[in-house]
């Protein structure tokens, strides 16, 4: 349970570092909004993963631990897409309620994924990887 308390944290926080970094961009460094909001992700993605590794999952950098992240964090962001359109497609009046349930739905199943699947420590020659 702490894990995932810690993990809701880290969400919640780099959804606001997200937006924060997102507003500068716009209105300090004049890019725009689609440029800004690209930028934004890729840089929390980045402390994401890191924390996630270090202080959640408490596991070692490897390339195949990245390359995993990366697709499932890929294959998340399809799945949240997707479900967000074929319902919305469904039930256009319930938008935002869609994706507050959605995205509910995805942060659950990414929890599991990474702490069983991609965050998993492996032992080799006695030393976790």
């Amino acid at each position: 349970m702490k894990k995932f308390v810690k993990f809701f944290l880290l969400g919640g926080f780099t959804y606001s570092v997200n937006i924060g970094i997102t507003y500068l961009l716009i209105n300090n460094f004049g890019l725009s909004a689609h440029f800004s909001y690209f930028v934004s992700l890729g840089l929390i993605t980045i402390v994401n993963f890191i924390m996630s590794l270090k202080v959640i999952f408490k596991n070692y950098f490897s390339i195949i631990l990245l390359i995993k992240y990366s697709i499932s964090l890929l294959s998340f962001s399809l799945i949240n897409y997707l479900l967000v359109y074929i319902l919305s497609y469904y039930f256009p009046s319930y938008y935002f309620f869609i994706i507050f349930l959605v995205t509910s739905f995805v942060f659950l199943l990414k929890f599991f994924v990474y702490d069983k699947l991609v965050f998993k420590n492996y032992k080799v020659d006695n030393k976790t990887t």
